[in-house]
């Protein structure tokens, strides 16, 4: 106790201190980066990184912003004149911007065997709208501009806007195109315009995410203080805590700067878990010393005695809390280990705040001693706890709350056998878990950005793209007619696949050539004959001032690049798609050196990092934190006991999302680790109450009955607390934190009654303690 009265005897330093070291690290905030792109859930060293950046050293960037023109009718000269200085703006003010294609710049390939002519598909100069209509029209049926450049019905042009590498000294440089893009359409009025494209979809991620953190925080907030208002009806219950976790939340986001983390949907939920996690140890707290305070004694004697009943339950608390946040660190990616690690530390500078800044100020407050110690029982007026315990025993209690620790007792083994068939049911949703992610699904339908991108996929054939990597076995490989033709006949196995609408390589300017030195026949748009004539095609489209193969090739012909143009899929779809595409390489091109990559294609590895982290950290939270129990419980046999009603509701959060069709993704493989860490809370109070009630009283019903009695409500009203602080969840448009928040709220007050219901069930009938007397 030593410790505690050199922190009562300087009780106006650490206050300061507290407050201090919370201005300080608030100052750090606005510093906050964000960054929410697929590249950022992975450490530099992870192979599909790795994969990902050789893509970009041979081809540049994968990222590509596609913007649609809409017309009513048709498109005239005008439209096309104005679409043309758009493109110049476009070119000349976009940040990263390495070509803009469109069908006035596309490459229309014409001639004879002796001689092509690369041209502009549309040549602004002296054109007619006649002119215009037909070559529209044209346009729609060739497979070089179909659904890339045109739609099929010639209503709705394409821009696509291709970019250069990011030079990488920036925070996810893709941010800063969107903004810019949206700028220059704003002086373009009299064109309907729509984009899309990975740089919208991170630019949209960092600043909705940026927006609801502060409308998460604010909510969960309002409603704890209502809680706490009706609770505690204290002043100091309800703001010596608040301002305890917020001076944990400044310090812990302070430090996040500090180690130069960048902020993503994960980390901003920390404020939150803070907010309610970290407000368990104060409440406690100021419980316990409202209650111990009795007439005669002093604040410091009644913090001291406070102090001895408490310290040791929340600092179990506190640590067990923080081993279930630290599961995460056996994940591989990064966000979560992030997570994990800055969760786990904010919990333990809560518990400190709770010593050197709850504990001080509480010595200042105005409480009043009580002048008997008593209990509010609003139905019998009971005044005391031995009188609630007799009416217990004797079934003569009105009390709702109670009246549960009579029928616990007096139904132990029949609510046992209803509680274990109850989980067998909740363990069957286990086997229906769904591990994906869809970012523009988890939006409302009738968002903005889900309207577009689904516009997109209907009207235009995909918002989003996959790449493939071709590489050869030499330099100049890739000239091969027979490689050539594999990859041909991969193309068309791709267009196959639903979810693929159309794909792009070198091959489709070979096609236009030799169509073209037939004179336009269609019979000819496919690859040449023979190698000789092969080579001839590209010298010609070469010396021609052909440019757009090099999108397609790397310097040395050794790799090669197909883009696939999909709509806007989740992990499950590209997985799927990855399956098909091994399973034909396997069977019908086992030679062939073809890998799938881009930005989009790391979300399937996220998907199976996801299904890994879900199971260890699950694994390593329930190995820790049981270790922790049987140790502080000094008992292998009640430290596995005390895990019951915890590894159950972590169960049923999971089994409930797999009933429910809730995806495991990003935000909601967190749930099962932090009920675990969460919820011990109030085992650890329970235990350690029932323990020492069983140590002197020796008989198990009247050990639960006295800790039902001393601690039950205070483990309700911490739980509620805890619990209403997710309700800022409910606020988000992504889909994932709304079902986290329902799920939590629920798994949360069942926690309560498997540690105030179940637990003492259990102790009846295994009898850890040993013989009653």
């Amino acid at each position: 106790m030593r410790i505690f009265n050199f922190i009562l005897k300087f009780r106006v330093l650490f206050i300061l201190l507290s407050l201090v070291l919370g201005a300080l690290s608030f100052n750090f905030i606005p510093n906050m980066q964000y960054d929410n792109s697929n590249e950022s859930f992975f450490a530099e060293s992870a192979p599909a990184l790795n994969v990902l950046d050789n893509f970009k050293r041979n081809f540049g960037n994968d990222d590509l912003i596609f913007i649609l023109l809409e017309s009513n009718d048709k498109f005239s000269v005008q439209d096309i004149k104005e679409i043309e200085n758009l493109v110049s703006d476009l070119e000349q003010k976009v940040p990263y911007v390495d070509k803009v294609n469109w069908l006035g710049n596309a490459e229309s390939i014409t001639g004879d065997k002796d001689f092509i002519e690369i041209a502009p598909v549309i040549d602004t100069i002296n054109i007619t709208d006649e002119d215009l209509k037909n070559i529209l029209q044209k346009s729609t049926t060739d497979t070089a501009y179909k659904e890339k450049l045109i739609s099929l019905d010639s209503k709705i042009l394409g821009i696509i806007v291709s970019l250069k590498s990011y030079p990488g000294d920036g925070i996810n440089e893709r941010k800063e195109i969107p903004p810019v893009v949206t700028d220059i359409l704003k002086n373009y009025p009299n064109l309907r315009t729509q984009v899309v494209g990975v740089p919208v979809l991170s630019y949209y991620q960092d600043t909705e995410t940026e927006r609801e953190s502060g409308v998460w925080v604010m909510t969960s907030f309002i409603a704890m203080l209502l809680l706490l208002t009706i609770f505690t009806r204290s002043f100091a219950g309800i703001v010596i805590p608040l301002i305890t976790v917020f001076l944990s939340i400044a310090i812990t986001m302070g430090i996040i700067v500090i180690l130069g983390f960048k902020v993503n949907m994960l980390l901003m939920m920390i404020p939150v878990l803070l907010l309610c996690v970290g407000i368990g140890d104060s409440m406690h707290l100021v419980s316990e010393f409202r209650f111990v305070f009795k007439e005669g004694m002093t604040k410091r004697e009644a913090l001291l005695k406070t102090i001895s009943i408490i310290a040791k339950p929340i600092t179990i608390t506190s640590i067990t809390t923080s081993l279930g946040f630290a599961s995460f660190l056996f994940t591989n990616l990064v966000p979560l280990r992030e997570l994990g690690l800055m969760a786990a530390i904010g919990t333990m500078i809560a518990y400190g705040l709770t010593f050197i800044f709850a504990m001080p100020a509480l010595s200042f407050s105005r409480i009043k001693p009580n002048k008997s110690n008593t209990i509010a029982d609003n139905t019998s007026q009971l005044k005391s706890q031995e009188q609630a315990i007799t009416t217990i025993f004797d079934n003569k209690t009105k009390n709702p709350f109670l009246k549960i620790a009579y029928l616990t007792d007096k139904y132990s083994k029949s609510i046992l056998v209803v509680f274990f068939a109850i989980t067998l049911i909740m363990m069957s949703g286990l086997f229906k878990l769904n591990i994906d992610t869809a970012f523009i699904e988890e939006l409302p339908k009738q968002d903005s950005l889900r309207q577009t991108f689904e516009y997109v996929d209907e009207k235009m054939g995909g918002s989003m793209s996959l790449e493939f990597v071709v590489k050869a076995d030499e330099e100049q490989g890739i000239k091969n007619l027979s490689l050539l033709q594999d990859m041909d006949k991969f193309q068309e196995f791709l267009k196959t696949i639903p979810e693929i609408t159309q794909t792009s390589s070198l091959i489709d300017q070979i096609k236009q050539v030799n169509r073209a030195i037939h004179e336009g026949n269609e019979d000819f748009y496919k690859l040449p004959d023979s190698q000789n004539a092969l080579s001839e095609n590209i010298f010609l489209y070469e010396s021609g001032g052909g440019a757009e193969m090099e999108r397609f090739v790397s310097l040395s012909y050794q790799n090669a690049r197909i883009q696939a143009r999909t709509s806007s899929i989740s992990t499950s779809v590209l997985n799927d798609i990855k399956d098909k595409v091994n399973e034909f390489l396997k069977t019908q091109m086992p030679n062939r050196n073809i890998t799938l990559t881009g930005s989009v294609a790391l979300l399937s590895d996220t998907a199976n990092y996801l299904y890994e982290g879900q199971f260890w950290s699950i694994i390593s939270a329930f190995v820790t934190i049981s270790l922790v129990m049987m140790l502080f419980l000094r008992s292998f046999k009640l430290g596995l006991i005390s895990m019951i009603p915890n590894i159950i509701p972590a169960i049923f959060a999971i089994g409930l999302m797999g009933i429910l069709g809730f995806r495991i993704n990003m935000i909601t493989v967190i749930l099962a680790p932090i009920v675990l860490g969460v919820c011990i809370d109030d085992s650890v109070h329970f235990f350690t109450r029932y323990q020492q009630n069983f140590e002197k009283y020796r008989s198990y019903k009247e050990a639960y009955f006295r800790t039902f009695v001393s601690i039950g409500k205070i483990l309700a009203y911490t739980t509620l607390v805890t619990a209403v602080g997710f309700c800022g969840f409910l606020l988000s448009k992504w889909e994932s934190p709304r079902h986290f928040a329902e799920i939590s709220i629920f798994i949360f007050v069942f926690a309560l009654f498997c540690d105030l219901v179940i637990a003492p069930a259990f102790l009846k009938l295994m009898k850890p303690f040993g013989k009653e007397a």
